[in-house]
């Protein structure tokens, strides 16, 4: 049995700070892309119902170096 849209919360943050903060306030899931929550939407194994969608947070992209390392962010593509 699939789970309703209507049973998801949803909030988008724009910044990494912001997205940080609706997490530690509001006891929500990150989310980017959304794939596996759509998947558990049709299948109806939906855990959480409170998430943040962090897809949009310009910070979590790119790749770059810090000394001797190489930096690749959560959202690089």
């Amino acid at each position: 049995m699939s789970t309703p849209v209507s049973e998801i919360d949803l909030r988008r943050a724009k910044t990494e700070a912001e997205a940080l903060e609706i997490m530690r306030e509001e006891q929500r899931t990150p989310i980017a892309g959304a794939t596996d929550l759509y998947v558990a939407l049709n299948f109806g194994t939906l855990e959480p119902r409170r998430f943040v969608d962090i897809w949009g947070v310009k910070e979590l992209r790119g790749i770059s170096t810090s000394g001797d390392m190489l930096v690749i962010r959560a959202l690089t593509t």
